[in-house]
């Protein structure tokens, strides 16, 4: 990928790691983009599901997925090594406001770590009823923080609440296992209080729309 198109930053966080979709379709997905270096240097994926489960395993049961249903085929040592190096997990209750308390500070720690506003793409790889569950924690998540405040995004499709955590329907759509995929839009090179967010469009740019999956 040419430097100009390179994306930015990105950390992509999944909800409902644990379940067929993110094993069949979107880690798959996501280890030939990196594999075929489409994917940022600084990138990193972080999974929530309900399932106890270690990094190790997660990582474990995702190549599985990724050797069955990357187009590359089956992965290799070298760069499965790289790809899982940057993937973490942890169990989580979608309805308690601890979950996102945690999640947010693990993007903080990103955001220290690179020393950017890194870009967050949610995936939603959920049934529908937990859809306006997880964006009703999340608002709340964003209320309840002075330093990530929450504000609204309108689409022409639907209304999109935004947080430091999400940009997600304010309503569930029809359809099991619908993603809802958001980005947090960078304002300066430096960490910032300050967020601006925008739904991906899944299909606004070849960078996003490969990111989160759809391609």
């Amino acid at each position: 990928m040419e430097p100009s198109t390179q994306p930015g930053p990105t950390v992509i966080i999944i909800f409902g790691a644990g379940g067929d979709l993110t094993w069949r379709k979107l880690v798959p997905a996501l280890y030939s983009l990196q594999r075929e270096q489409w994917l940022p240097g600084r990138f990193a994926i972080i999974g929530l599901d309900r399932k106890p489960m270690g990094d190790e395993e997660f990582r474990l049961r995702l190549r599985g997925g990724a050797d069955r249903f990357s187009r590359g085929g089956r992965t290799d040592d070298g760069s499965w090594n790289d790809f899982a190096a940057r993937v973490s997990y942890f169990a989580a209750d979608f309805e308690s406001p601890g979950t996102y308390a945690a999640l947010a500070g693990r993007l903080r720690e990103k955001d220290l770590q690179w020393d950017a506003e890194t870009n967050c793409i949610y995936y939603l790889a959920t049934p529908p009823e937990m859809i306006e569950i997880i964006s009703r924690q999340l608002a709340a998540s964003a209320s309840n923080s002075s330093s990530r405040p929450a504000s609204d995004v309108p689409t022409p499709a639907r209304s999109f609440s935004a947080s430091p955590a999400c940009i997600a329907p304010t309503t569930p759509t029809s359809g099991a296992n619908t993603p809802i995929v958001a980005q947090r839009v960078s304002s300066s090179s430096s960490p910032s209080p300050n967020r601006q967010w925008r739904p991906c469009g899944r299909a606004r740019s070849r960078s996003s729309t490969m990111a989160c999956g759809c391609a």
